[in-house]
C-alpha cells in the first residue's frame, strides 16, 4: 500500500509540473496610429468696407459702426481657442482701446460677440478666450464690430481712402 501511495505521489508531482510547465505560444499585435493636430480656417461674411463718413462725424463720434460674422470651422474638435487683435499699423492707443488706421488722426475701436453673447469692447494686442464658454461641435461663430474714431493725440483733417487691416491670430489646442 504503501509503495502504490508513493507512485501515484510521484505521479500527481509529475503530472502538476507538467501542468505548471505548460505550452507557450506568442504572437505580435500591430499598433497603427496616425497622429494629427487638427487644422482650422477662418471665415469672414465680407470686408468692412465704411465706404464715405465725414472727418465731423468721426470727429463728433458719430461715424456708424459697421460688423463682420466670423466663423472658426475645424476638421475636428479644438479647445482652449485663443483670439488676439493686431493691428496691422502694429500702433494703438496707450489703453489699448484704438488701433491706428495708418493715416493721421483716424482709428478704430473694435467689438466683439462670441455667439448668443452681446458686443462688448475689446483691447488690441490682448488674448481673448472664444471656445471655454462656448458649447460647439467643430465651428465656432461670432461678429466683430468696428467703428472709425479719432486716434488719440492726432489731428484728423485728411481726406482720401483709408485701406487698414486687423490681423487676426488663433491659437487652439
Amino acid at each position: 500500500m504503501k509503495t502504490t501511495y508513493k507512485i501515484i505521489s510521484i505521479i500527481y508531482i509529475l503530472s502538476g509540473l507538467q501542468i505548471a510547465q505548460g505550452a507557450t505560444t506568442s504572437t505580435q499585435l500591430p499598433i497603427k496610429t496616425e497622429v494629427r493636430i487638427p487644422t482650422c480656417q477662418l471665415e469672414f461674411d465680407d470686408s468692412m468696407d465704411f465706404s464715405a463718413v465725414k472727418v465731423d462725424d468721426i470727429i463728433a463720434a458719430r461715424a456708424a459702426s459697421k460688423e463682420t460674422a466670423i466663423n472658426l470651422r475645424c476638421d475636428s474638435h479644438v479647445d482652449n481657442v485663443q483670439l488676439k487683435f493686431v493691428p496691422g499699423s502694429s500702433k494703438i492707443s496707450s489703453d489699448k482701446k484704438v488701433m491706428h488706421s495708418g493715416t493721421t488722426g483716424l482709428g478704430y475701436t473694435l467689438q466683439w460677440s462670441r455667439a448668443g453673447v452681446g458686443f462688448s469692447d475689446i483691447l488690441f494686442n490682448t488674448q481673448y478666450s472664444w471656445s471655454n464658454s462656448d458649447s460647439y461641435e467643430k465651428e465656432l461663430n461670432g461678429k466683430l464690430m468696428l467703428k472709425p474714431v479719432t486716434f488719440p493725440g492726432e489731428t484728423l483733417t485728411k481726406e482720401g481712402k483709408v485701406i487698414s487691416i486687423i490681423n487676426i491670430e488663433v491659437t487652439y489646442g
